[in-house]
C-alpha cells in the first residue's frame, strides 16, 4: 500500500512567485547601486548580541527581503505545472537531485576555500542558491521537454 501524496502548491502561486522575485531583485539593484530605501524600524528579537526578548533596529533590507525572495523562490519551486504529469514529476526529481548535489559541492568546497565571515554568508546564501539552482534547472528542463513534444505533434 503505497500512499501517493502531492504536497505542490496551485499553480497560481508560480506567478505570484515569479513577482515577488522581481520585486525583490528590483529592490536588491536599488539597495545596491543607490542605497536606496535605507528605511529602519524596531523590531521583537529572540536573541540578539546576547540578550533574549530584546527590541532591535533592523532595516527593510536585511529583514523582509530576505523573507520575499526565499517565499518567491519556494512558491516558484513548489507549485504545480498546468499540464502536470508523472513526467514532468520526473524532471521535478531530477532538478531537485541536481540542485542538491550543486548546494552539496558548493558547501564543501566553501568549506576548504573560504573562511570568516565570507563562509558564514555562503551558508546563508547555500538555501537560495539551492532554490535558484534547481528553479533554473527544472526550467530548462522543462521548456526542452515541451519543445520536443510540440516539436513530435
Amino acid at each position: 500500500f503505497i500512499m501517493k501524496t502531492n504536497y505542490l502548491l496551485p499553480t497560481s502561486f508560480k506567478k505570484i512567485g515569479w513577482i515577488m522575485i522581481v520585486i525583490s531583485l528590483i529592490y536588491y539593484v536599488m539597495y545596491m547601486t543607490f542605497d536606496w530605501a535605507t528605511i529602519y524600524f524596531k523590531m521583537p528579537s529572540i536573541f540578539n548580541d546576547g540578550n533574549f526578548f530584546t527590541m532591535v533596529k533592523t532595516e527593510i533590507y536585511s529583514t523582509f527581503l530576505p523573507i520575499v525572495a526565499l517565499s518567491g523562490f519556494l512558491f516558484i519551486a513548489f507549485s504545480k505545472e498546468r499540464d502536470e504529469d508523472e513526467y514532468i514529476g520526473k524532471i521535478r526529481e531530477r532538478s531537485f537531485v541536481f540542485a542538491a548535489l550543486f548546494s552539496s559541492l558548493l558547501i564543501i568546497l566553501s568549506t576548504l576555500f573560504i573562511f570568516g565571515l565570507d563562509y558564514l554568508n555562503i551558508l546563508i546564501m547555500d538555501f537560495f542558491v539551492f532554490l535558484f539552482v534547481f528553479t533554473v534547472k527544472f526550467q530548462i528542463e522543462l521548456w526542452k521537454f515541451r519543445k520536443e513534444n510540440k516539436d513530435e505533434e
